[in-house]
């Protein structure tokens, strides 16, 4: 069995941190330490399930707290699919029992995707593994629903992201499988992720290994150790610490002036038009969905010029969002709806692409080889705080 991914993009977490307006700076004097594994017996069997759990570094704890904020920062990944074999969605590979086994699967592989956050002894946020857990799905991890036509399953997706969060302390990622009325053979997927566990290299395996499994026979389980699944997710300080010590001088006090020499260019804000009040930092934003769709020649001669040129996709995207920002500063501009001296101003104004950032390749290398490159974790800090590694125990 086979899929093809007809279309694919990833919602950025439009609903910003605009609870950090403190940059991060939480009253969390002491640094974190590991907490020991527990070993528990479960409340319906007489069998004993591992408990392991490690505190948050203090980027994850960062995240964490943006998400109280009615989950901001949480991340979104759609893709329209389509089933090859053209069997049908009730015989074919969407069907729920191939759904559920692979995103068991899934959360075998990458056990953070069925962690949850608890509290410790100690009063302090930490995440939560259950071996048993992984082995299953609860009702609100994976849902199923019907749609007639691609505009109706992007209407509903644009509605699931600004509906009630769904997501909590205790199931931080779930899935939901949009089946289309009018294509039987196709489905809508939306993967969202709280982005304590995640980032934009995360966001990418998760899609890629999902998919991979989804297409895979249904054989016999394979084998997963979590013990060693666990090494991998680890926290970006203890990856950092890992690292040569000179190494991190340099890198810090490299990053120190780029960081100074960028900000001391970030006078005006953002060049969007956006009206700002004194409310704008309590307000919860709405995502908005503008989908334009490539056809396969088009997407091929795309990539094929890229690589001609020997840049990646993800390298040349940025410089079209600021071509594309331009253009709409300037019809802004010339139907009268800005004045030359604010035109004069935003043109002027340098644009920051957020992400997705890839700091591993520069975290610990025997890390990386072992598979940290691909793991699900969130592996880089735009707050700047620092901490003693912890560790899973």
């Amino acid at each position: 069995m086979s899929t093809k991914i007809l279309e694919h993009s990833a919602l950025a977490p439009s609903r910003f941190a605009d609870l950090l307006v403190n940059d991060g700076k939480y009253p969390l004097d002491q640094p974190l330490h590991p907490i020991s594994i527990r070993h528990l017996e479960t409340r319906f069997t007489t069998d004993i399930t591992t408990i392991q759990q490690r505190h948050l570094g203090r980027n994850e704890l960062t995240f964490y707290f943006a998400s109280q904020f009615n989950g901001t920062t949480d991340c979104f990944q759609t893709a329209i699919v389509q089933d090859l074999d053209e069997s049908g969605s009730n015989h074919g590979l969407f069907n729920p029992e191939n759904v559920s086994r692979s995103w068991i699967r899934l959360k075998q592989r990458f056990p953070l995707l069925g962690s949850r956050v608890g509290v410790g002894k100690d009063g302090r946020q930490v995440l939560i593994v259950e071996e048993g857990s992984l082995g299953d799905t609860s009702p609100a991890e994976i849902t199923f629903q019907t749609v007639s036509s691609e505009e109706q399953a992007l209407a509903r997706i644009c509605d699931l992201v600004d509906s009630e969060r769904v997501l909590s302390d205790g199931m931080l990622a779930r899935l939901v499988i949009l089946s289309r009325t009018d294509l039987e053979n196709q489905i809508h997927l939306l993967i969202q992720i709280a982005h304590l566990i995640t980032d934009g290299m995360s966001n990418a395996s998760i899609l890629r290994s999902f998919l991979d499994v989804l297409s895979s026979p249904s054989g016999p389980d394979k084998e997963w150790d979590l013990e060693k699944s666990l090494e991998l997710a680890l926290s970006q300080e203890t990856l950092t610490s890992a690292t040569n010590l000179s190494r991190q001088r340099w890198h810090r006090a490299i990053g120190q002036v780029i960081s100074e020499i960028r900000a001391s260019k970030l006078t005006g804000g953002h060049t969007l038009p956006r009206t700002f009040t004194d409310c704008t930092q309590y307000t919860l934003p709405r995502s908005e969905l503008y989908d334009i769709s490539f056809d396969e020649d088009k997407s091929a001669h795309i990539i094929e010029s890229c690589r001609t040129h020997e840049l990646t996709f993800g390298q040349v995207l940025p410089v079209l969002g600021q071509v594309a920002l331009a253009r709409i500063l300037c019809r802004t501009y010339l139907r009268g709806e800005m004045s030359i001296e604010e035109w004069n101003f935003r043109r002027r104004q340098p644009t920051y692409t957020g992400g997705p950032i890839n700091l591993r390749p520069f975290l610990d290398n025997e890390w990386y080889e072992k598979g940290g490159s691909t793991n699900i974790h969130i592996t880089f800090s735009t707050f700047g705080v620092r901490d003693k590694p912890v560790s899973w125990r």
